[in-house]
């Protein structure tokens, strides 16, 4: 019986091979340049053709014809008039009936007396765009069985397919295809990883690239637009250049597309010889998370680690777990900062993003808007009652307080955690409590808990040989809670994120440079509410001067000063951080200032041939009424006959109300 059932299977994969090989549907799109294309080199089917326009709409045979057996489309005035390019769709058959058939191998046979060989004719040669010497191909099909003794027999099959190469003479292909559903993340151990899971198809020549599918959109120029994020979509980037003034460029960059992730920015407070691993949650506190791979950058004590067994660390993507190697010994006073992107789905999240750069030969000006929103109306990993929606709505900015009871009532399983809702008396006050219990007439409430913090809950997690995690209630003292879980679900609000960037750099005169910048922010924590908007929008200023005040040719010697002042308006809020990564502890910060931030720097640089380099920068740093910084910068540079000087120093005063430091 087994070799039989063995010998079926054989049959139907081969078959299902054997069909994958021989189908005969071809697709394409034609560009209608001239009146009559080629379309294959095999016969087509009479009748099976079915031609798109751009839109998906399908086009009229009668302003068309098809010559079947030369597979040639004859295409009409007013075809060509309306049309550009078109998508077909027909079948062919399978063999080509023009071409002699052999029964064996033509260099196998022996031929006797005179040959008559005719002369080759010249002929219209179509080029195939699919050719091997135009395109590189590889991958991989496969089609398996999944039995099991609980379930039925499954069929799977899997397709990873890549292509490289030349599509005309002056367009490229590159593109990664799969039809795997499951992401499949890499281990997190080496310096170099390849996302396995990213799908894309990409266009481009010399000025013009098209990407549709998974692509990262990159910060573009400017200061206070910091964005590196990965989605899904399409992105389109072009070049032009002027007519008549060839120094003339204008670049754009076009993206709309879905957020594969949540940019989060985690402190970590190092243990003393621990290793690893360090878990990292989300930035709305989630406990299990998935970390895009290669998104996360890693600092410990302001300087940029490298991943690798043979590095610094490695992570575990799919758990959020960092572990660090020897080259890197972690003590309680390491400063670990983490900046990475994870996956949530709690909504819908859709990503425009336009970023254009015009160049002159006086200078460079640019326009960069950005815009991430949650789309409140497709929830995608929780379902949101009337009743939850007003409940956001009502929560404005206080959304880390929009918790709701996490109980369903259920039929009872004996497979399934459940628990009974009884009434309990501590010291002369009632709790309405969740008890775990097999009881088929009590247990009739499925309940999911939630952290909340130390002493911020009554239940605690317990070992139990049930089929998950049990909690049991624990009683509170005084009325303070003792532990860390609550049977509550904390509602996901969704979020807006906007910014408008714009800015220039201008060439005065050969010895003098200056620049500005202006951003404009809006973001909304909660776009259910209305209440607590006043402070969403915010915006930031910089302008700079730069001056060459000796400049000689045949000293090579010059002295440069440079000025710059900077406002960050209170309600700014950037989309990634944009300046330090020790910015706070540069400037003696216990806090992020909340209030308007101005600064403003002064610069001195001089250079002699290459020589002496030295450079002085005296630098202003004001926020709150109670707290002002002066920072004084020198940094110098001797080197001759093969030896060198190097001078780095800095001296911080700073005056708050509650301490003055030097």
């Amino acid at each position: 019986m087994r070799k039989a059932i063995l010998i079926i299977i054989i049959i139907h994969l081969f078959l299902a091979a054997n069909s994958q090989e021989q189908s005969n549907l071809r697709t394409l799109t034609v560009s209608l340049i001239n009146d009559t294309v080629m379309l294959d080199n095999l016969i087509i089917l009479p009748d099976s053709e079915i031609i798109f326009d751009t839109n998906g709409i399908i086009i009229n045979d009668s302003i068309y014809t098809m010559d079947y057996p030369k597979a040639l489309l004859l295409s009409s005035k007013k075809l060509m008039s309306k049309h550009s390019e078109i998508a077909m769709k027909y079948r062919v058959f399978p063999v080509n009936f023009s071409e002699p058939m052999y029964t064996r191998d033509k260099k196998e046979t022996i031929i006797v007396g005179p040959v008559l060989q005719k002369a080759n004719t010249s002929i219209d040669s179509y080029e195939n765009i699919l050719s091997d010497n135009q395109l590189n191909k590889r991958g991989s099909i496969s089609r398996g069985i999944t039995v099991g003794n609980n379930q039925d027999a499954v069929i799977n099959s899997n397709l990873n397919l890549q292509i490289s190469g030349k599509i005309s003479n002056d367009l490229h292909i590159l593109a990664a295809i799969s039809d795997e559903n499951i992401p499949i993340q890499p281990d997190g151990n080496s310096q170099q990883i390849q996302d396995f899971d990213k799908v894309f198809i990409q266009l481009y020549n010399e000025k013009t690239k098209l990407i549709a599918g998974d692509f990262e959109i990159l910060k573009p120029i400017g200061i206070f637009m910091n964005v590196n994020k990965k989605a899904q979509g399409g992105l389109l980037n072009t070049k032009f250049k002027g007519k008549k003034n060839n120094s003339n460029q204008f670049e754009t960059v076009i993206s709309g597309a879905v957020s594969k992730g949540k940019y989060c920015r985690k402190t970590l407070q190092g243990q003393e010889g621990n290793q690893g691993p360090y878990k990292i949650n989300g930035c709305e506190n989630e406990q299990f998370i998935i970390i895009l791979a290669g998104s996360e950058t890693i600092y410990i004590n302001g300087k940029l680690q490298n991943r690798g067994k043979e590095h610094d660390y490695v992570i575990d993507y799919n758990t959020g777990e960092i572990t660090f190697t020897a080259n890197c010994p972690i003590t309680k006073d390491s400063r670990i900062v983490i900046e990475f992107e994870y996956s949530e789905r709690s909504y819908a999240r859709f990503i425009i993003y336009t970023a254009n750069e015009f160049k002159t030969k006086k200078g460079s000006f640019w326009l960069n808007i950005y815009s991430e929103q949650d789309s409140k109306n497709q929830p995608i990993n929780q379902d949101l009652t009337p009743d939850q929606k007003q409940l956001l709505a009502e929560s404005g900015y206080s959304i880390s307080d929009a918790f709701i009871e996490n109980a369903d009532s259920v039929e009872f399983r004996s497979d399934y955690v459940l628990y009974a809702k009884n009434d309990t008396l501590v010291n002369g006050n009632t709790y309405n409590i969740y008890e775990y219990s097999m009881n088929p007439d009590l247990a009739a409430y499925q309940v999911g808990f939630s952290y909340v913090g130390q002493n911020n809950g009554n239940y605690i997690q317990i070992q139990n040989s049930a089929n998950g995690r049990v909690f049991e209630w624990i009683a509170p003292i005084s009325g303070t809670p003792q532990v860390d879980f609550e049977p509550v679900r904390l509602l996901i609000a969704p979020k807006k994120q906007q910014m408008v960037n714009l800015g220039g750099k201008i060439d005065v005169n050969p010895t003098t440079k200056t620049g500005f910048e202006f951003a404009l922010s809006n973001y909304d924590i909660n776009t259910f509410s209305s209440r607590d908007g006043n402070d969403n929008v915010g915006y930031a200023i910089k302008v700079n001067l730069l001056k060459n005040i000796l400049n000689s040719d045949t000293t090579k010697n010059s002295l440069k000063t440079n000025f710059r002042y900077q406002l960050i308006n209170r309600n700014f809020t950037a989309i990634e951080r944009f300046r330090s990564i020790e910015f706070e502890r540069d400037w003696n910060l216990d806090k992020p200032i909340d209030e308007d931030e101005h600064s403003a720097l002064f610069g001195l640089s001089f250079k002699r041939k290459k020589i002496i380099y030295s450079n002085y920068n005296f630098s202003i740093l004001t926020g709150t009424a109670d707290y002002t910084g002066y920072r004084h910068q020198l940094t110098g540079l001797y080197q001759k006959s093969g030896y060198e000087i190097i001078l780095n120093s800095s001296l911080l005063n700073t005056d708050s109300e509650v301490n003055n430091t030097q």
